[in-house]
């Protein structure tokens, strides 16, 4: 059946964190931050998904590079895409149905793009 909206499916690459281009000051106290390099996310046709983000992180004068990686299977409820991972545990974005993917947490916004 194909979804009135089109198909999601596709990389998605992290542009935007509250309007702001990356990289991105996630966090700051005194010396010591974190901040977001890039990411992607990739929406397979199987209905599985890879998010992928990368970190720099600052401590004590020490600079390391950190990935999170989450991966499970996707769906799609009119614009919203519902992740589920193997924990149990889920998330959400919303797709405008042409090429972006918007993530809501906390106080930040993150726009992902074809």
């Amino acid at each position: 059946m194909t979804d009135p909206l089109g198909d999601p499916t596709g990389v998605y690459t992290l542009r935007t964190i509250n309007g702001q281009a990356l990289p991105f000051l996630y966090s700051q106290i005194g010396a010591d931050k974190v901040e977001f390099l890039d990411g992607t996310v990739t929406l397979n046709a199987d209905r599985t998904f890879i998010d992928a983000t990368t970190f720099r992180v600052t401590e004590q004068g020490v600079v390391t590079t950190e990935v999170d990686v989450a991966d499970g299977t996707w769906s799609l409820s009119g614009a919203t895409v519902r992740f589920l991972l193997a924990d149990g545990s889920s998330y959400s974005m919303i797709w405008n149905s042409t090429d972006a993917l918007t993530q809501v947490f906390d106080t930040f916004t993150l726009v992902y793009r074809k």
